[in-house]
């Protein structure tokens, strides 16, 4: 793996944090480029940003589709930290506090008898709500001296994306308010867009000074922006928040703790480690919608590779969905929080009817999901781009292979019965159609495509696209069996399916122990990011030698361009972790992570230091990340029929790893990972899961198991259910030998 050693000599660059674990602090706010996002999977917004951005509100006709700008009204500074009348006499520090969901402002005026303190947040449970509060405290109480503070009202200019169909002023308990109601300007596809999309905003009226009198210790004010898709239940959600204004600040952060109670991952000793597994959690969650809200959850429209919050001119991925959903987000989602993991494919199925026309328009059958997909499910690629568009077609399997792992986690039948058996059969029933038979390999190729080394198109049997293709058409022989006794007429039953999975060409090098990425690549074409290094994991494609999966892994990570972005080195190390006796160094861990994240905000950028124009706020980089964490070195697997911890280990200067809360099956888990042992606390639903330690089944009344770093752990379903009804069929693909 001296690859990666090489790569991470020539890109490290390390970031400190100055504030406590969990919250990192600057004091050149402005000077920042990778600023922070508060967002709560509603609505998001970069501190002292002057736009706010809304789950599912886009404008833009086709490609030039993009997350809509919402003018921040709110956006307000104090003096002397303000921007514009930032006085160097004044410290000011500016904080992201990760743990409680808020970045903080704060300075001491007149010689310290002042502390002013400014929080932004979007509340974690009044979902819709931007929150801009000033907390100012006198800190002598023996003072009677009145405090003047002036607050700099940010021009806003309008939005270029909305227009404003209403605006009225009213008062409410006792404060002035105006509520807008705008339009998107352009429908995204006027065949799946049926008119505009609506968005109203209430924000206050914010004066020019606040005042602490004398005799006043301290005050809070409280100011509040809401966002949300029509004005109906606008005025009752401001009363709600101003009815007790006092605990606004404290509810938030409630959510927020439970939160992090709930899905912490710790490394014990280790505190810049722990720091950036936080950040990546953080960075993730709050792109997600709130577990806990005011209101019924809202239809949610997908998780962008940059999150939600971002300003357009730094959201380079226009808040669209790619394959970085399923692949490198998603997996860790599925086993910290599957509310989500459902979330996420409801939103590829309220898309199916453009899919499906996709695969009509262009002579297949079944769902043929774009590469890019926003309000509509059309393809929303930029035009700048065609050959993405005409060639990059292994997110379909993807969407496929994150449904699958859904359903082994959950045996959620209920939702696999109504929203499931339509994408898995659908998905399956494009490959099928995609496919095409070589007489002469006595193999189905898939011709003219493009896999996730994106530096090459128009290529024939990509060894990720036809692997994953098979695995879709695997499972979907599965759910043509079980969908078929629910619907015949709409399901029926494929035999055919699983058959050309097995005789899928997949490529492999006798001489050279490897599968080339396509026909005709050979050795030292460089590629972009992983591509074949993704067939032992994610895919945990069981149809190839460890040996061949160890020269994969060394082969193409010597010619995987230094400018790729973040995922990648993550990948082979889980790779390494399990295919090599070695444990990867310290340099080559750190290589997955520390070049990509920024000081001071523990940020994730796309490309390592140095790199221009990578996307800020990379949250698919932080997706990657976790999974080197909790399947990589914590060795769990989600398998068809069982949950597995194998061969876990410890990063580097690092004395545990601790993994508070692991969802499978609706128990919920906590693993320890130590020097010496594992240990795994069953603390929920103990009762729908039998454990088994080297295969031996342990007492079904014991919650606490404790295990060797040697030994293997299976969690397993006590009832495997979905084989009570059909047979899920062997992962196989039958090699085609090229020499």
């Amino acid at each position: 793996m001296h690859f990666i050693l090489m790569l991470f000599l020539l890109v490290s660059k390390q970031y400190t944090c100055e504030g406590s674990p969990g919250i990192f602090v600057s004091s050149n706010f402005w000077h920042v480029n990778d600023k922070p996002v508060l967002a709560n999977g509603h609505i998001g917004f970069v501190p002292y940003g002057d736009a706010i951005y809304m789950n599912g509100l886009y404008n833009g006709f086709k490609g030039d589709s993009h997350r809509a700008r919402i003018p921040n009204y709110a956006n307000i500074q104090f003096e002397p930290c303000a921007q514009q009348t930032k006085n160097s006499k004044f410290v000011c520090s500016y904080a992201l506090d990760i743990y409680n969901g808020v970045f903080r402002t704060q300075t001491q005026l007149n010689d310290g008898l002042f502390t002013v303190e400014q929080i932004q947040y979007a509340h974690r449970y009044y979902d819709t709500v931007l929150v801009n509060q000033i907390r100012v405290k006198r800190n002598q109480n023996t003072s009677n001296e009145k405090l003047q503070l002036h607050l700099h009202h940010i021009n806003v200019t309008e939005s270029d994306d909305l227009l404003m169909t209403s605006s009225r002023t009213i008062n409410i308990l006792n404060r002035s308010v105006t509520i807008v109601e705008s339009l998107t300007k352009l429908q995204e596809d006027p065949v799946y867009q049926h008119g505009l999309t609506s968005v109203s905003v209430l924000r206050e009226e914010i004066p020019n000074v606040i005042e602490l009198s004398p005799g006043e210790d301290e005050i809070d004010f409280i100011w509040i922006t809401i966002v949300q898709k029509t004005s109906i239940d606008i005025e009752e959600t401001f009363r709600k928040v101003h009815h007790n204004p006092n605990g606004v600040l404290q509810l938030h952060a409630n959510e927020w703790q439970t939160f992090w109670t709930e899905k912490q991952i710790s490394a014990e000793g280790n505190d810049d480690l722990s720091n950036a597994i936080d950040a990546s959690i953080y960075a993730l969650s709050s792109a997600l919608p709130s577990l806990n809200s005011y209101r019924t959850r809202a239809k949610y429209f997908g998780l962008s590779p940059a999150g939600l919050g971002l300003d357009r001119k730094l959201e380079v991925y226009n808040g669209h969905s790619f394959w970085d959903t399923e692949v490198w987000m998603y997996p860790s989602l599925l086993l910290l929080e599957p509310t989500w993991s459902k979330e996420l494919l409801n939103y590829r199925y309220h898309m199916r009817n453009a899919a499906r026309d996709n695969a009509i328009n262009t002579n297949y059958e079944g769902y043929r999901f774009p590469w890019e997909s926003a309000f509509t499910g059309v393809d929303v690629t930029l035009s700048d781009y065609p050959q993405i568009v005409k060639y990059q077609q292994h997110i379909t399997a993807d969407i496929g292979h994150a449904l699958r792992k859904y359903f082994f986690a959950t045996h959620d039948f209920e939702w696999f019965r109504s929203i499931g058996c339509d994408l898995s059969y659908g998905t399956a029933k494009f490959w099928a159609s995609r496919v095409s038979w070589n007489a002469t390999t006595h193999r189905y190729d898939i011709n003219e495509i493009m896999g996730p080394d994106e530096d090459h198109y128009n290529i024939n049997n990509n060894a990720y696209s036809n692997v994953v293709a098979a695995l879709n058409l695997h499972f979907g022989t599965f759910a043509s069996c079980f969908c078929h006794q629910l619907n015949p007429n709409k399901y029926p039953v494929n035999s055919t399916w699983s058959s050309i999975a097995k005789h899928i060409t997949l490529l492999y090098d006798r001489q050279l122990d490897y599968n080339p990425e396509y026909d005709g690549y050979h050795l030292n074409i460089p590629i972009k990011q992983a591509d074949v290094s993704l067939l032992g994991y994610p895919l945990q494609f069981v149809g190839i030698r460890k040996s061949t999966r160890r020269n994969n892994l060394n082969f193409y990570g010597n010619v995987t361009r230094l400018n790729g972005p973040a995922m990648t080195f993550c990948m082979h190390v889980i790779g390494h972790l399990e295919v090599d006796s070695e444990e990867p160094t310290e340099d080559i861990f750190n290589r997955t992570y520390i070049p990509y994240i920024r000081s001071p905000y523990f940020v994730w950028n796309e490309y390592v230091n140095g790199v221009p124009n990578g996307a800020s706020n990379f949250i698919t980089g932080a997706g990657g990340f976790l999974q080197l964490i909790i399947y990589g070195y914590a060795g769990i697997r989600i398998n068809s029929d069982s949950l597995s911890v194998t061969n876990p280990k410890l990063p580097p200067n690092t004395k545990g790893l601790k993994l508070n809360s692991i969802a499978y099956m609706d128990a919920l888990s906590m693993i320890y990972i130590s020097q010496k042992m594992v240990q795994i606390d069953i603390r929920e639903n103990r009762d729908r899961v039998d454990v088994y330690i080297d295969q031996i089944k342990q007492d079904r009344l014991q919650n606490l198991f404790e295990f060797s770093h040697a030994q293997t752990l299976q969690v397993k379903p006590k009832k495997n259910s979905f084989a009570e009804f059909c047979d899920l069929p062997d992962d196989t693909v039958d090699e085609l030998s090229i020499n």
